[in-house]
């Protein structure tokens, strides 16, 4: 009886992986700013609460996206758009610090990055 052996190949290239990573920081930041974010106003405290649910689906699809399985990628590329869009209440809020609005920008541009780092050719369209 002879014994196959396979030599473990990643199905994820290095574009793919600098978009999971990006992904990540960009949920860990998510999470951080949540936590010090969270106040008696219920408009700050929901955004902060669904930012950190959407780095949590983040951080969780995580290992099945760096073997490239695609429902993960999906996964990482839509939370992270809607992650961004949490962002987006900075921009018409008047009374928002210049550095909040700055690091919104920061988060909306990185995850476009990210979607376009982590979505496979194919699934483009």
């Amino acid at each position: 009886m002879t014994t196959a052996t396979t030599t473990y190949r990643p199905r994820t290239t290095p574009a793919v992986r600098t978009g999971l990573v990006l992904a990540v920081l960009l949920a860990l930041g998510d999470v951080a700013a949540g936590i010090t974010t969270i106040s008696g106003d219920a408009v700050g405290t929901t955004i902060a609460v669904v930012g950190g649910l959407l780095a949590l689906g983040t951080i969780g699809a995580l290992p099945a996206a760096w073997r490239g399985a695609a429902w993960a990628l999906r996964t990482v590329a839509a939370t992270r758009l809607l992650g961004a869009l949490t962002a987006v209440p900075a921009f018409f809020v008047d009374d928002v610090p210049a550095g909040m609005v700055l690091a919104a920008a920061v988060t909306v541009v990185v995850a476009i990055v990210v979607v376009v780092l982590v979505l496979p050719r194919g699934t483009r369209s």
